[in-house]
């Protein structure tokens, strides 16, 4: 397919912002430390206070690329029908998490404790991942699974962990799964901010319903009610999804940069 002059220019604008949001990004990660006197320089010297913004940080890099990505196909030329709606959900999906985790409105000590919940569900994501594959204990380092008790147990000791009914420590301050991160970030006073997920979720896995929006019928339907259509990506619905996840992102990165200057 082919984008309108209109959407064309527009997406190529916000891929512009994004590589000037990648820009600002950059500088801060090739800094030798945070600026003296930041409030991530006086987190980075204790390991469960550095978590957010490392956490963050590899949150904003997937983020930014993959939306910088959708600037780069645009741009060739050749638009395909829908892989580009994946590429934008995983960079808002990441502009989100970054958000929740580097917030500049909150105290430090909620950072803590959200980077915590950020660490766990991390790490028990890579705990899954490990069981899947059987892995066996390394030599060196840790599974996942010792890495958790470790986190937990310091989080404990901290005042940062819960213990749930089973007796296991669970953060205080879990990571909100993603559909709560769209509500508390994109909702509007119309609608709640779920539903981009939940579009998002629908070419992503292939729905029908999603990826036949818009289907202009290309044959009369036969004896039994079947016919064939044509399957076109909206224009305008690749630029909206392209704003509002160039909005997350540059909002992540704008309050990165907050933390990381004094």
């Amino acid at each position: 397919m082919t984008l309108d002059t209109t959407a064309y220019s527009r997406i190529l604008e916000l891929g512009n912002t994004i590589v000037e949001a990648d820009q600002r990004y950059t500088n801060l990660i090739r800094a030798a430390a945070a600026t003296s006197g930041s409030r991530a320089a006086a987190a980075m010297p204790d390991r469960l206070a550095s978590m957010a913004y490392h956490l963050s940080a590899v949150n904003i890099s997937v983020s930014l690329d993959h939306l910088r990505t959708v600037a780069i196909v645009v741009q060739v030329g050749r638009i395909p029908a829908f892989a580009l709606t994946s590429l934008l959900r995983t960079g808002h999906e990441c502009a989100l998490v970054a958000q929740w985790l580097t917030d500049e409105a909150i105290a430090d000590e909620e950072r803590v404790a959200r980077g915590v919940g950020s660490q766990y569900s991390d790490l028990e994501e890579r705990r899954k991942f490990e069981t899947s594959t059987a892995r066996p204990a390394p030599t060196v380092g840790k599974l996942a699974s010792a890495r958790i008790a470790d986190l937990m147990s310091e989080a404990a000791e901290r005042g940062f962990a819960t213990t749930n009914k089973k007796g296991l420590l669970l953060p205080s301050t879990p990571q909100p799964n993603i559909v709560e991160l769209f509500d508390r970030f994109e909702s509007t006073e119309h609608r709640p901010g779920s539903w981009l997920y939940r579009y998002y979720s629908g070419f992503a896995h292939g729905k029908q319903w999603a990826t036949t929006l818009g289907a202009k019928r290309a044959s009369p339907s036969d004896e039994h009610g079947h016919s064939t259509a044509l399957l076109e990506a909206s224009d305008q619905a690749l630029v909206m999804l392209m704003e509002l996840a160039t909005g997350a992102a540059v909002r992540a990165v704008s309050d990165f940069e907050m933390l990381y200057s004094a």
